[in-house]
């Protein structure tokens, strides 16, 4: 392939399962996860910041988040900002830190939820799909500019092919653990 390579359409496919890793490991319900507050933004030095870059956030079984800024000046953004998310739990502020205690999920929520991780894992399919999509067309102009033999584009097919399989059956497998535990 003359400008996509194998490693490049690799790198994107393993960008989408590991970005629906970590959307899934956010939806988990089942108990707290640092995860959680990773897309949460707050409003810090001039500029919207996530709150991994203000803060260390931590777990505190099973349902418990423990946020410790980095500048103690940052707790009532911290805490706005966590109030305004939909993480559906109440800031309470605890002397230089911001605890979040998250309420046991309804059962309205963890379908919410499930249907939330099913899109997620879709998205990341359409993701994987549409790099091998690009890569054999990349390899099919190769071929037709006489670059590659025909050999060469039916085996990289099927490499393209199995390397897609591995990853959709990643995703499958992200999703059904993040199902099996949205139910517990």
């Amino acid at each position: 392939m003359a400008t996509h390579g194998m490693g490049a359409t690799r790198r994107r496919m393993d960008a989408a399962v590991e970005d629906a890793r970590r959307r899934l490991a956010a939806l988990r319900v089942g108990r707290a996860s640092p995860d959680l507050v990773n897309d949460i933004r707050v409003a810090a030095w001039g500029s919207e910041l996530p709150i991994s870059q203000v803060a260390q956030v931590g777990a505190q079984p099973p349902r418990g988040l423990v946020i410790t800024p980095h500048d103690p000046s940052l707790i009532p953004a911290i805490e706005r900002a966590i109030g305004d998310s939909d993480l559906g739990a109440r800031p309470r502020v605890d002397g230089v830190r911001v605890r979040i205690e998250l309420p046991a999920p309804t059962a309205e929520r963890r379908s919410m939820l499930a249907k939330q991780a099913g899109d997620t894992a879709e998205q990341a399919r359409v993701a994987v799909r549409l790099a091998r999509r690009d890569a054999i067309n990349e390899l099919r102009r190769s071929r037709a500019a006489e670059e590659i033999g025909e050999g060469k584009l039916i085996g990289r097919s099927k490499d393209l092919q199995a390397m897609t399989d591995e990853r959709v059956a990643s995703i499958d497998q992200l999703l059904a653990t993040a199902l099996t535990e949205l139910e517990q």
